[in-house]
């Protein structure tokens, strides 16, 4: 996953955690202080990159 720079470290990894536990985008927004539609690009981010694993694992078996 590329990494543009424009979040702090801190903040990529508090996305990543709260993705996995499956939170609302409004509740990340209130803990976090980031606009919606940051969050929103992560996720979908997060969603490509789990697929792709999946895709190749699934192939190259």
């Amino acid at each position: 996953m590329k990494y543009n720079g424009q979040l702090s470290a801190y903040k990529v990894k508090k996305i990543i955690k709260l993705f996995c536990v499956d939170a609302d985008v409004v509740k990340i927004m209130l803990l976090i202080s980031i606009k919606r539609n940051t969050i929103n690009h992560r996720y979908n981010i997060f969603r490509q990159e789990i697929y792709k694993y999946q895709v190749r694992k699934y192939y190259y078996m």
